[in-house]
């Protein structure tokens, strides 16, 4: 897809939200393609018409399909990958998979969402007898390009680097207009 398909010709094509509206809050009521909610209603038809098999043979398959598929897409082992229903449960599985350590940091943005952030705080104090620092990431609107973005993370790392703290996981969130 060419970048002219992406923004307000997308939404269009795309999806079935309102033209007259701007979404912004995609993590808690994203809304998903229209190729992809035609599948959706076709899987649940699948399900309703025989649930027994569904729940026992079929969903298990396509569920370790499609971590076959990112898998190969993303070019990783499929047992490194893990498919969450949301934001909130999948950072909790990283945080309770990663192992911290003093003088290990966190980088979030000022604009994390709340509850990463908060399972961030959770897991940094419960892992370590000394709490695990947080860095905030300053990002100032406006960004004026992708470099700009870029170079705040990267003086962001480099001042870890300087300090002798060793950058252990780093949270960003897209803005989709």
């Amino acid at each position: 897809m060419s970048n002219e398909n992406f923004g307000s010709k997308a939404k269009l094509e795309l999806f079935h939200l309102d033209p007259e509206i701007t979404f912004t809050n995609h993590g808690s009521y994203g809304s998903v393609p229209k190729e992809i909610l035609k599948e959706k209603i076709n899987l649940q038809y699948q399900m309703e018409s025989c649930p027994d098999k569904w729940f026992r043979l079929t969903s298990l398959d396509l569920w370790n399909k499609s971590i076959d598929s990112l898998a190969k897409y993303l070019g990783v082992e499929s047992k490194k990958l893990v498919l969450c229903v949301n934001a909130t449960e999948a950072i909790n599985s990283v945080l309770k998979a990663i192992d911290l350590k003093t003088n290990d940091v966190i980088l979030a943005t000022e604009y994390t969402y709340p509850a990463v952030l908060n399972a961030i705080e959770y897991a940094s104090s419960y892992k370590m007898p000394e709490k695990i620092d947080i860095i905030k990431v300053p990002i100032k609107f406006p960004i004026n390009n992708t470099e700009s973005f870029i170079n705040i993370f990267d003086e962001t790392c480099r001042l870890v680097k300087e300090n002798n703290l060793k950058q252990s996981l780093t949270t960003y969130h897209q803005l989709q207009l």
